[in-house]
């Protein structure tokens, strides 16, 4: 036995490592897209959150308007009632908030589209959808764009 050694009960504690997460932006290079497409990794120095969004992002940069990405209102997700939305777009008056859905997600009723509803209506902004299936690609998503938006 070591007479110097250290005693169990005053070793310092190990703990666990905490898991490596890839960066959203890293794991958007994998999704594979039609030869064409170059989809940004970042809007506005944020991760993508879909190729739907980097679509309607391409979209909206093609039409010129001015948008913010991933607007907070009420604290985003820390308090309830609060929202993050997928588009702000400023370039109009009232702002209109542009949400991208995916099928997937956002079938039936759900408790975020009811969010992004309410404050589509405290806010007065009016609130336009662009469906998954309507941004296939970003001459899709700009098609779109044009017959739910204003003219500029």
């Amino acid at each position: 036995m070591d007479v110097f050694a250290t005693p169990k009960i005053m070793q310092r504690p190990t703990f666990k490592q905490p898991r490596v997460r890839e960066p959203k932006a890293e794991l958007a290079k994998a999704i594979p897209l039609p030869a064409d497409e170059h989809l940004p990794l970042e809007i506005q120095g944020q991760a993508v959150g879909s190729k739907e969004e980097g679509r309607a992002s391409m979209a909206l940069d093609m039409m010129g308007l001015r948008y913010i990405y991933q607007y907070v209102v009420n604290y985003g997700r820390q308090r309830r009632g609060g929202q993050i939305l997928d588009f702000l777009i400023i370039s109009f008056k009232p702002r209109i908030i542009l949400d991208v859905r995916g099928a997937y997600w956002h079938t039936g009723i759900h408790e975020d589209s009811l969010w992004v509803e309410q404050v589509s209506q405290q806010r007065h902004w009016p609130l336009r959808i662009l469906w998954d299936y309507e941004a296939t690609s970003v001459d899709a998503a700009l098609s779109k764009l044009r017959a739910i938006l204003p003219h500029a």
